[in-house]
């Protein structure tokens, strides 16, 4: 069954539609199909279509448009054809965002084909802006992408909101040829995060971390007054990442934000800890450690 969710997000219309007919910093189109609802199928058409309506109503706020992005199960992926997939997105569509200029573009790149969704925020009748805020927003779209899915007999092998399993290690772009570059030896992002990885392992406070960072020739921007943490390549400072996206990219959980780095060093500095204490005899283990509690009938230690 077809299922929707929230697209990279973009201010305006004209840069989400790019970012889906494009390759990431390249002239190689990536949609294999394209279509309007309410609006030219030519996407710099489009989106001036979606400016006329904004200008009409002089509701230029914030956001231009939304971008979703419609997914269909393998079965449904492999049971219809492209066009097919693309009239049964335009007919969800339809049902889902009435009276919205809407312009769709058809990836194939993944394990399930998939339509992006370019709509315009502005109603066509009211000229009331669309709001998808919180869960129960996304929840009611999801209710009437399934019922319209239902209604065109697509299959139930997907489940609202349930998302791919992914390991630690595991690379997630959405982009194939940024995911084939990553996947070789040829990536500096790739290098910039097994370096600040390595130097993380053997770290087990925030100063020997960021020293070892700068040991395997990797700068990290650790500052009190701001939230993120980025690392770059002393080598070539222009080629950084912020910790937050690196986390993302490469599914690793001890980098998502400052908390977690720290609190990765800090299960580094307990093991060494408890390392040391173990091979320390038991009287030079009071003398040093003077708090340390030993239990001599089972010869467990505790703090």
């Amino acid at each position: 069954m077809a299922i929707v969710s929230a697209g990279k997000g973009s201010k305006s219309a004209l840069g989400s539609m790019k970012y889906v007919v494009f390759e990431k910093k390249s002239s190689n189109k990536r949609a294999k199909l394209v279509a309007g609802i309410n609006c030219s199928a030519n996407y710099k058409d489009a989106a001036n279509d979606f400016k006329q309506i904004l200008n009409i109503y002089k509701n230029r706020g914030h956001r231009e448009a939304h971008h979703m992005v419609l997914s269909f199960s393998e079965n449904e992926s492999a049971q219809f054809s492209k066009k097919e997939l693309m009239q049964k997105a335009m007919e969800i569509t339809k049902h889902t965002f009435p009276n919205h200029q809407v312009w769709l573009g058809l990836h194939d790149d993944t394990d399930h084909t998939h339509v992006h969704l370019i709509i315009n925020a502005v109603d066509l009748e009211t000229g009331k802006k669309l709001q998808i805020a919180g869960r129960k927003g996304m929840h009611d779209i999801m209710n009437k992408v399934q019922e319209k899915a239902k209604e065109l007999n697509l299959d139930d092998n997907m489940i609202v909101g349930k998302q791919k399993q992914r390991n630690r290690g595991d690379i997630h772009t959405r982009n194939p040829v940024e995911k084939k570059l990553l996947e070789s030896n040829n990536s500096w992002k790739k290098n910039l995060v097994l370096a600040v990885i390595d130097s993380l392992e053997q770290s087990n406070s925030l100063n020997s971390f960021i020293m070892n960072c700068s040991n395997n020739g990797v700068g990290c921007q650790w500052s009190t007054k701001r939230q993120n943490v980025t690392f770059y390549l002393l080598s070539s400072p222009s080629k950084k990442a912020r910790a937050s996206n690196l986390s993302k990219t490469f599914t690793l959980p001890e980098l998502k934000s400052k908390d977690s780095i720290l609190h990765h060093l800090n299960i580094n500095y307990t093991k060494q800890i408890e390392t040391q204490i173990k091979s320390l005899p038991v009287r030079e283990m009071e003398k040093k450690h003077p708090k340390i509690i030993i239990t001599k009938s089972k010869g467990d230690l505790s703090l």
